[in-house]
C-alpha cells in the first residue's frame, strides 16, 4: 500500500498550482480581449476613411469621363443592379448626388460600424458613425447642372473626429 501512496506523490498538482494556471489564464484572457477590440476598433476606421476616399476618387474619375464622354453608367436606381447612362448635359447635380450614393448603395458598401447600414448617404438622409456623406455647397436648383460636393465622414461620434472632401462639378 505505501508503494502506491509513493508512486502518485509528486505527480499530481496542487490545489493552489491549479489556482494559479487558472489566474495565469484568466490574466491573459482580459488582457487579448481588450487588445482584439482595439483592433477591430482600429480596422473599423480604417475601413471608413478608405470609403471616404473611394467616394473621392469616384467621384473625379465620373467628372473625368463626363468631360470626354458625356455620359456615364451607375447603377442609379435604389434598390437595382441595371447600369444606366446618365447624361453629364442634362442631369442635373441633386440627381447626380442621389444616383452616386444609389450607386453606393447598390454595390454593397455597409457601415464598418453597422453594418444594417450603407456606407455612403447623402440628400435627406441623416449620418451616423461610419457613414460618408455626399452633401451639396448651397441650394442648387434642379437642373443645375454645375456645384461643389462636400463630402463628411464620421470617424466616432464625436464632431471634432469627422474627415472632409471637397469635388467641384464644373
Amino acid at each position: 500500500m505505501e508503494n502506491k501512496k509513493n508512486l502518485y506523490q509528486g505527480r499530481a498538482f496542487t490545489l493552489i498550482e491549479l489556482l494559479v494556471v487558472v489566474l495565469i489564464i484568466g490574466i491573459l484572457t482580459a488582457v487579448g480581449v481588450v487588445a482584439y477590440n482595439g483592433f477591430i476598433n482600429a480596422s473599423k476606421v480604417i475601413v471608413t476613411k478608405n470609403n471616404h476616399n473611394e467616394l473621392i476618387k469616384f467621384l473625379k474619375l465620373q467628372l473625368s469621363i463626363c468631360e470626354l464622354d458625356g455620359k456615364i453608367k451607375l447603377m442609379s436606381d435604389a434598390n437595382s443592379l441595371v447600369v444606366n447612362q446618365i447624361s453629364c448635359s442634362t442631369t442635373g447635380i441633386n440627381n447626380l448626388t442621389v444616383y452616386i450614393v444609389n450607386h453606393f448603395q447598390n454595390l454593397g458598401y455597409k457601415n464598418a460600424f453597422n453594418n444594417q447600414e450603407s456606407a455612403i448617404t447623402g440628400i435627406g438622409r441623416p449620418q451616423s458613425k461610419g457613414q460618408t456623406y455626399l452633401g451639396i455647397d448651397g441650394n442648387p436648383s434642379q437642373s443645375e447642372i454645375t456645384g461643389r460636393w462636400w463630402i463628411s465622414t464620421k470617424i466616432s461620434d464625436d464632431d471634432k473626429d469627422t474627415i472632409w472632401g471637397f469635388q467641384t462639378r464644373n
